[in-house]
């Protein structure tokens, strides 16, 4: 059976002397190495190695044990933690952001709001929650939602279920239990749908440090990764519904099953910006008309003459590469044809014009020789005359 306690002392043979909740003096095999004041767990033998000491060992014991129970037994808390250890944090998301810290029983042992709406919440019945099971606590919550008005009829609660240490807590038993604390409410609360993800405790620190639930910014990743545009502060200000609302698409990206691991390289590649740039453009020049492209893109990717559709030796058309580049060429061809025709009519309105001036350049040559000849005949009669 396995049992905690604090170590209070060490002993040479790698054994340690433990102080149970139950005020026993134990001589236990640690699993882990201790150190003095550190709590450890062990597994206890069927038959109780109580201590056989001398008096004067005793005494010494005694003494440091009465020091240890003033400092740790009056500590909030304490004997619970023998007990309990956090196994999992689990966030709520409905729009109030809710952060649980359960033990690998289920058991609720810490509640922290995470926005202005989940304090709303856990001012209420925040201290209720503690101690009791996963399905109460979260049936609690969801009664408080609808109540206040955030949980409606067909909306959305996303929740993640982030493990800890080596207790692990069964991602898909949360969901099970959750759903069921949710059946409780079907009289008030109908076709609400329960989404969970499986979140490493990378993605939750990340979180923190955006102010926002594990589970939202695993939906922030997942969404961007996929192309969509949402800001920290879109997904701060708004639920689930509502951004599902505005784009259906988003619902199908997040209700796939998608582990801590995937998710953690979903986290990688949403941090290298000119990987997804890259991505992009392959998947546009792969896809010219995909489904996200506007009215006016797909009209403009379309080739403007059904020849230029050409079948490959297997019957495969031919890849969107090849049509840019025969495109280009025949741009080039009809650019080439369209320049030559210019010279072409430059050159013939030159010849054009040439040919108009040549009668009158001749008329004027004529005139200027019968002027010449008529001078000379005018300059031989007067000559005569003399």
């Amino acid at each position: 059976m396995k049992k905690s306690g604090i170590v209070m002392e060490i002993l040479a043979n790698g054994k340690a002397i433990v102080l149970t909740k139950d005020g026993e003096f134990l001589s236990v095999v640690p699993h882990t190495r201790v150190e003095i004041g550190e709590e450890t767990t062990f597994t206890l033998p069927r038959e109780k190695r109580f201590l056989s000491l001398s008096k004067r060992n005793m005494r010494w014991i005694r003494s440091i044990a009465a020091v240890f129970l003033l400092l740790l037994v009056g500590a909030p808390g304490f004997w619970n933690s023998l007990s309990e250890e956090v196994a999992a944090y689990v966030s709520l998301d409905i729009n109030p952001s809710i952060d649980l810290s359960v033990s690998q029983s289920g058991k609720v042992l810490e509640v922290k709001a995470l926005n202005a709406d989940g304090q709303s919440i856990i001012q209420t019945i925040g201290e209720s929650i503690k101690k009791r099971p996963i399905d109460e606590a979260t049936a609690m919550i969801f009664a408080e939602a609808h109540r206040q008005g955030y949980l409606q009829p067909k909306g959305e609660v996303l929740i993640s279920v982030t493990n800890i240490g080596e207790n692990q807590v069964s991602e898909q038993e949360m969901k099970n239990r959750i759903k069921q604390s949710m059946a409780k409410q079907e009289n008030e609360i109908k076709d609400v749908s329960i989404i969970t993800l499986a979140t490493s405790t990378k993605i939750r620190e990340e979180a923190q440090k955006n102010g926002l639930s594990t589970g939202k910014y695993a939906f922030y990743i997942l969404a961007n990764n996929q192309g969509y545009s949402i800001s920290l502060e879109q997904i701060r200000d708004h639920s689930i519904y509502e951004m599902i609302q505005k784009e259906p698409k988003l619902k199908k990206m997040i209700t796939r099953t998608i582990t801590s691991e995937e998710l953690d390289r979903e986290f990688e590649y949403f941090q290298q910006p000119a990987l997804k740039t890259i991505d992009h453009q392959e998947k546009t020049e792969k896809q010219p008309h995909s489904s996200k492209q506007t009215d006016l893109q797909k009209v403009q990717s379309q080739p403007k003459k059904s020849e230029d559709k050409q079948e490959g030796p297997k019957g495969s058309i031919i890849n969107s590469k090849q049509q840019k580049e025969k495109t280009n060429k025949n741009e080039n061809e009809h650019q080439k044809e369209l320049i030559n025709k210019q010279i072409e009519i430059k050159v013939s309105t030159i010849i054009d014009k040439d040919e108009e001036t040549k009668p009158a350049i001749q008329k004027d040559h004529n005139e200027v020789e019968e002027n010449e000849v008529k001078h000379n005949r005018d300059d031989l009669d007067k000559e005569d005359g003399e």
